[in-house]
């Protein structure tokens, strides 16, 4: 398949085609390129156009320099493309092939978001996907390796939220629904944050990270991780709150049809409520 490796495209461009034509995720949206060079990387937005110039594939590709003369290159749950095209898979790989060469970097990583499958892995509701199990075995031929180095989660839960209430809590545990229920009863409210939240987030998730044994970043990471897309319309924080003192909070990006729960935060007060 012949394609054209595009570089001239501009933030209103790059996110209607993400947005409207390939169902692009968050940490490929324009902002997410230009928040992550305020902290040492190097954006670049590519796109794949056919013959009549319209865009089957993109990626924004994240530079990073090494010393002085290595860098690496990741591709945040990208690239964007139909997975399903075997002859568009390959091309686009093969291109981001030659694109790191030509860059000299040590090593490209892409952790697409493709699914492999649905349901517990290992378990008895586990349905592999063909498409994705294809996709494995394309990568593979053309030489890509598995990372032992996870950056983004390997699994997703997704939540129907055209459904009613009803209906959501219909489709949870019992015990799931119950415990819900009762942290109402219990006096558990939640309300929006806004920007003058973010100092109290930020001692909540760094509490987290100690209790559950994570790293994080500084403050200075978050503030603008979560306050540039705060300010931009594409993300919000939610505070859970006992007798009107914080407890809990998380922070939802939003981008196209999906919301994220990228981050989530508690204290250790209150948690049997």
């Amino acid at each position: 398949m012949e394609l054209q490796l595009n570089r001239n495209i501009d933030a209103i461009q790059w996110n209607r085609l993400l947005l409207q034509d390939l169902d692009g995720h968050i940490l490929q949206s324009w902002e997410w390129g230009q928040f992550k060079e305020r902290f040492g990387w190097k954006a670049e937005y590519l796109t794949w156009d056919n013959d009549q110039g319209h865009p089957l594939a993109a990626a924004l590709i994240l530079k990073r320099s090494l010393l002085s003369r290595f860098s690496i290159l990741y591709c945040p749950r990208g690239p964007i493309l139909d997975w399903s095209n075997e002859a568009l898979v390959t091309s686009v790989l093969s291109e981001l092939q030659s694109y790191t060469l030509s860059k000299g970097a040590v090593f490209l990583k892409i952790d697409p978001d493709v699914a492999l499958g649905s349901g517990q892995v290992d378990r008895k509701d586990e349905i592999r996907d063909p498409v994705e199990e294809q996709v494995i075995s394309q990568l593979q031929h053309l030489g890509w390796k598995p990372s032992e180095e996870q950056i983004q989660f390997r699994n997703s839960m997704y939540l129907d939220l055209l459904r009613s209430e009803d209906e959501l809590l219909g489709g949870m545990k019992q015990k799931t629904r119950y415990n819900i229920r009762l942290a109402k009863r219990r006096g558990v409210i939640i309300r929006q944050g806004s920007y003058e939240d973010l100092d109290l987030l930020y001692r909540m998730y760094a509490e987290t990270s100690l209790r559950d044994n994570f790293t994080i970043r500084d403050q200075t990471y978050y503030q603008d991780a979560w306050g540039s897309f705060m300010q931009s319309g594409m993300a919000q924080p939610f505070i859970a709150e006992v007798e009107g003192e914080p407890v809990a909070g998380i922070i939802l990006f939003h981008y196209g049809r999906r919301a994220i729960y990228m981050y989530g935060m508690s204290h250790e007060f209150h948690r049997e409520k």
